[in-house]
């Protein structure tokens, strides 16, 4: 992966595209699963034999630290399908739904070119690839994972950030509608997918699960980096809500080496877990229901240009945890009695009359509303990490009732104008009558 990531934990928007397909009935879906899960390597190899294991020891610890983080999903790469169905017995053991990668993707066979890293073949011989190698290696075991209640999705292929986006769009289309064809109870996924907003209205099929990145951010300004995400989100979160898609928010955590005048530099990031929520937070805020780590392991690797990337994960170069696994365990658990909630709501698209944010506020105002119910809800974001911060709003106009708004989950009443959010973080307002 030789895209640039930022000094700011970059959010890649997961696109969850809902069509009406046939599901067996046994297996919570997608549209139901909490998704708060991290991205992995699939061939350990090198990893365990470095930290002196064997390697499905590594993977049961690897797992083991995922579930213990309070993550419910794993998501290997370049995984060998063949070992698919000990991956899925060993992730249930654990509670873990699988997002799983095989070598035999679209992203091997075609997404890189070994003449140009950032190119890609003639569209005509990715076609031949496609007809082949890519579809006969879904065709030889997806339906045999179709009764598999681990497995959540496939991940069909990474990083399309390519010339020709409509070529790619529609070879994702034409493997989608096989997968579901093949295995209708999974769908496909595609992680860090870089097109136009504007390919998601097209009239072909998508992927359920789309990932989005808004590049290398960094500005050399914690605040301006943070309004730059912000500024980039509100229009994919809007894009999805227009198309009938909803999205889940992928978290990454790098140092990695940047250019400040003419020298390369090194840059270190490590997250508090304020400065790692508040990302996770402000995606729920446009929608998104659900959470992706990226990733577990810390490699060194060269870039196109031999400049030296750092790829900073849960565990270091020593295999020892690191910042990032406190960061992310203290985030699941402010998340994880919120889950249903996260799962369900949608966003009110006129925010009830209230601006979402306002001149001077820390404080960004979400309202949502329950789709089967009606009652709404406020969610409440503050994006100063070092410091509390009042939500300051009159909700009256909110309360169908005249009461007092109440915190999520515990049904304490609360005075909106005056309740302080934690820094980094949000709060749940229910706004209906109790």
């Amino acid at each position: 992966m030789w895209h640039e990531l930022s000094a700011f934990a970059l959010c890649l928007l997961v696109f969850v595209c809902l069509p009406a397909d046939a599901q067996d009935p046994g297996v919570i879906t997608y549209r139901d699963q909490f998704v708060h899960g991290m991205y992995v390597q699939g061939d350990v190899t090198d990893f365990a034999q470095a930290a002196g294991m064997e390697r499905w020891t590594y993977i049961g610890r690897m797992m083991d630290d995922i579930r213990a983080m309070g993550l419910t999903v794993i998501h290997p790469n370049n995984l060998d399908f063949a070992d698919l169905p000990r991956w899925c017995a060993m992730a249930d053991a654990r509670g873990l739904r699988v997002i799983a990668q095989g070598t035999g993707g679209l992203y091997n066979y075609y997404m890189w070119d070994p003449t140009d890293p950032f190119g890609s073949p003639d569209p005509v011989v990715r076609r031949q690839i496609y007809q082949s190698r890519v579809l006969p290696y879904f065709q030889s075991f997806a339906p045999t994972m179709r009764t598999n209640r681990t497995l959540l999705a496939y991940c069909l292929t990474e990083e399309v950030n390519l010339p020709g986006d409509l070529m790619v769009w529609e070879d994702l289309g034409d493997l989608t509608t096989a997968i579901r064809n093949m295995d209708p109870s999974h769908p496909g996924f595609v992680e860090h997918l870089d097109i136009p907003m504007a390919l998601l209205s097209l009239q072909i099929q998508r992927p359920e699960m789309l990932s989005f990145g808004p590049g290398t951010l960094w500005t050399g300004s914690w605040s301006q980096e943070v309004d730059d995400f912000e500024q980039w989100l509100e229009p994919v979160g809007r894009a999805c809500r227009q198309n009938n898609c909803a999205f889940y928010a992928v978290l990454e955590s790098t140092m990695q080496f940047k250019r400040i005048g003419d020298a390369w530099v090194p840059r270190v990031w490590t997250p508090a877990a304020a400065d790692y929520g508040l990302q996770a937070w402000l995606a729920w805020a446009e929608g998104a229901q659900g959470f992706d780590f990226w990733w577990y392991h810390t490699t060194r690797d060269q870039d196109p240009d031999h400049r030296e990337l750092l790829l900073r994960g849960v565990r270091d170069e020593n295999d020892m945890p690191t910042p990032v696994m406190n960061a992310i365990t203290i985030l699941s658990s402010q998340l994880a009695p919120l889950s249903t909630y996260i799962t369900r709501l949608r966003i009110v698209e006129d925010n009830g009359g209230l601006p979402y944010a306002r001149a001077g506020s820390w404080v960004r105002l979400r309202v949502m509303q329950m789709p089967d119910t009606g009652v709404r809800f406020l969610l409440a974001v503050n994006k100063d990490t070092s410091n509390p911060q009042p939500i300051g709003a009159d909700l009256s106009s909110l309360l169908p009732c005249g009461t007092q708004p109440t915190l999520v989950p515990d049904g304490t009443p609360v005075d909106a104008m005056t309740l302080q959010v934690p820094p980094g973080q949000g709060v749940l307002l229910r706004l209906g009558c109790r």
